[in-house]
């Protein structure tokens, strides 16, 4: 929907983004509506570790209403930091002393002044099974796969195993893709956030078909992807192939990999089997625009050549590598250019904290803004809001989009539910390099001419290509090489 429904918020069970709840503390019209409704209730965050440091600021400040109003909010993760943990705990209350137990799973009660842990150990069949993960390196160039690693993907689909690669970016993931498409005859799956939501959604539906828990497991298959499969998705894998993240996402991408019990699985791969890609160099390439925080890439390095052959044993190590990786202490030299890039990361992080708290000062002095997504997501978001770009064809009967609907054929009602469906979220920095011009909705419409199942733009500088099977991909002309696109 293009236009928020508040109403929503009055009823007994809400669902929605964390966007939507973000700005019951913003200069948003009408956010006390939101607000009234949050605190009437029990709130459920779930993923609580995924957001950066502007919109965690954002959340302690809805959390602190919360309390105040004397509501219950649950909040779930996976991978959570111990000092992340400890600053959403103590909008409940400040209690001094950190978590006494270092237990995993973990249950923490907090309210005012007591800080309760909950003992699992009491309900041992509630418990995860341990479970031994032996993790191979592979360093190579810009960490992407090479001829060589194709092949091995290949050969082991090829024998039945359902193989994944995850990609930091979307235009690696793309060019892999291409290279696997013209090597093999394997059904390959392509699976980024730079489809229109029509075309996501059909790709998610394929993801989960294949690779779900009751998926078609009975030929192997190739999925090439980017963070859209680490969270949130229920899939399984034999053989998961990744490129370096942080600790706590290294962690999130390998729960994806023998995720379910399951009988059989093929003779080489009834063992998990995890493959980190690694940097033949000290530089992790364009990934670094995407994983700012160079010290947790480079420990989260350090910490995976340490264990050598041995096995990773979860869940005990969810607590003791992410802990280690994100401590503050540095117990070890860091080579200069991790700090560097860490001096670089903290600017940046203390410019969000910043401007998350203008932003809650804002909230009772500015004139609000109007109610929609746009504005929603200018006020929860500290610039890294991906832009949203809108391709069509111009006709004789007036523009035509992606999914063949004209324009002037659509109702009031019906207008922004086929704009929402037929809209690409391109990286924001699109705007500025290529002089793209958003309209008084944020939205960027750019006209185009089909070619067979392609959508083409293109100008002196670059080519615009959108293809069911591709997505959104951007082709510089020989003049201008590096476009520098950092999505996900």
């Amino acid at each position: 929907m293009s236009r928020s429904n508040k109403r929503a918020f009055l009823g007994q069970i809400g669902v929605c983004t964390i966007d939507q709840v973000l700005i019951s503390v913003l200069p948003v019209r009408h956010r006390f509506i939101r607000g009234f409704g949050v605190t009437r209730s029990v709130l459920l965050v779930d993923e609580v570790h995924a957001y950066d440091t502007y919109m965690h600021s954002l959340l302690e400040e809805v959390l602190r209403q919360q309390a105040k109003a004397g509501q219950s909010a649950l909040l779930l993760s996976a991978t959570l930091p111990a000092s992340l943990k400890q600053r959403l705990l103590k909008t409940y209350g400040n209690s001094a002393t950190s978590s006494p137990s270092d237990e995993y799973p973990l249950v923490i009660w907090q309210h005012q002044d007591r800080h309760l842990c909950f003992d699992l150990s009491a309900t041992p069949e509630h418990l995860p099974p341990v479970v031994q993960l032996n993790i191979e390196c592979c360093y190579l160039n810009e960490m992407e796969p090479d001829a060589g690693l194709l092949e091995q993907m290949i050969v082991a689909a090829e024998a039945g195993a359902q193989v994944c690669l995850i990609c930091n970016l979307v235009d690696v993931a793309q060019r892999v893709y291409q290279q696997l498409r013209a090597s093999t005859a394997l059904e390959i799956i392509l699976f980024h956030s730079r489809f229109t939501l029509i075309d996501r959604s059909h790709k998610e539906d394929l993801t989960l078909r294949y690779f779900g828990a009751s998926g078609d497991r009975s030929v192997g298959r190739i999925l090439v992807a980017t963070q859209v499969v680490e969270q949130s998705l229920d899939v399984d894998f034999d053989w998961l192939i990744t490129q370096l993240c942080p600790v706590d996402l290294l962690f999130q991408r390998a729960g994806r990999l023998h995720r379910h019990s399951r009988q059989c699985r093929p003779e080489s791969y009834q063992q998990p089997k995890l493959t980190v890609l690694l940097p033949t160099n000290h530089d992790y390439g364009k990934s670094h625009y995407v994983y700012t925080n160079t010290r947790a890439m480079w420990r989260t390095q350090q910490r995976l050549e340490q264990l050598g052959q041995s096995a990773l044993c979860f869940p005990q190590a969810y607590r003791l590598w992410i802990d280690d990786v994100y401590r503050d202490e540095t117990d070890e030299p860091e080579p200069d250019w991790v700090t560097e890039g860490l001096e670089r990361f903290e600017s940046a992080e203390q410019s969000k904290r910043y401007n998350a708290r203008l932003s809650l000062n804002q909230a009772t002095r500015v004139t609000p803004f109007t109610d929609d997504d746009v504005h929603i997501r200018a006020v929860t978001r500290d610039g890294e809001m991906s832009l949203p770009l809108i391709p069509y064809v111009e006709t004789a009967r007036g523009k035509q989009l992606c999914d063949r609907q004209y324009l002037s054929q659509l109702s009031e009602f019906s207008l922004p539910e086929a704009l929402a469906l037929n809209r690409v979220n391109v990286p924001e920095g699109w705007q500025r390099r290529f002089r793209l011009e958003p309209d008084d909705e944020g939205v960027v419409w750019v006209g185009g001419t089909l070619h067979e199942e392609q959508w083409i733009a293109e100008t002196a500088d670059y080519r615009l290509v959108y293809s069911k099977e591709v997505g959104m991909s951007i082709i510089p002309t020989s003049t201008q090489k590096d476009l520098g696109t950092f999505d996900r």
